[in-house]
């Protein structure tokens, strides 16, 4: 995985990032990156310039602001996550002293409660095997009234025969529905991979209409203040002229009585 770099508006420079982990799928040819920026940046600058970059099919997260790092947190703890299971990953930077932290504190809260599960699993199966040796002995006891049985085990073999029968047609239907269940589930999680991709444009260009509403606000505040502005010297102008009109007319009224 190549550096991420993104470009600050006319030529001032690039975004300073200050932590990158990057889980990476190389069988699916996915990613999950966490970014923590150092300044704000908007989200459809970000999206535009990781397309530019070659990513496919960006869906952007942001964290909330004064959470703690509760939402930041919960990101990079999935990326670790990931990075177990792909066991590939890329990092670069340093994170804040907080926030790794607190994907710390969880993520050791995780693994304590994995090792706790597989405990009780170790036990339970312990008390099974235990369970299962108990039996084993009561059979060794019964072993001689078994071999009193053998004649009435005989006259079963026909009956059995025609179990297996019944056994036999039934695993193709269970085998042709389990087929069925399968293509169902595939072809479920692609509508789903769809629908997440459309969420992600609609997301887009949901912020894009809100960022553009924020500079027609951000305008109209400019323009609406010049415009008192103008109104103020306009009314200095009247006044001006208006005195300058009264001393000419004193002046004119002045030189008649002379």
């Amino acid at each position: 995985m190549k550096e991420v770099s993104i470009k600050k508006a006319r030529n001032a420079g690039k975004f300073t990032i200050n932590y990158v982990h990057a889980a990476l799928n190389r069988e699916a040819y996915s990613a999950e990156i966490f970014i923590e920026f150092q300044e704000a940046l908007r989200v459809c600058t970000l999206a535009a310039q990781l397309e530019e970059q070659g990513a496919c099919q960006v869906n952007i997260m942001t964290f909330k602001n004064n959470d703690g790092n509760e939402s930041a947190s919960n990101a990079l703890l999935r990326v670790w996550t990931t990075v177990e299971k792909t066991g590939h990953e890329y990092t670069a930077g340093v994170p804040s002293k907080d926030l790794w932290g607190k994907a710390k504190t969880k993520q050791d809260a995780e693994k304590q409660q994995k090792s706790d599960n597989e405990k009780n699993e170790a036990k339970l199966n312990e008390g099974v095997r235990q369970s299962l040796a108990a039996m084993g002995d009561r059979v060794a006891d019964v072993g001689g009234k078994v071999e009193h049985i053998d004649r009435k085990v005989d006259t079963m073999e026909g009956k059995i025969d025609n179990v297996q029968q019944g056994m036999c047609a039934i695993i193709p239907d269970y085998q042709k529905l389990l087929k069925e269940t399968t293509e169902k589930l595939i072809h479920k999680t692609k509508e789903v991979d769809r629908i997440e991709y459309r969420m992600g444009l609609m997301t887009r260009e949901i912020n894009k209409r809100d960022e553009l509403i924020a500079g027609l606000t951000t305008d109209n505040e400019n323009l609406s203040v010049k415009t008192k502005q103008y109104e103020r010297e306009i009314e200095h102008y009247k006044s001006l002229e208006t005195a300058k009109w009264i001393i000419e007319t004193e002046r004119e009224l002045k030189r008649a009585r002379a």
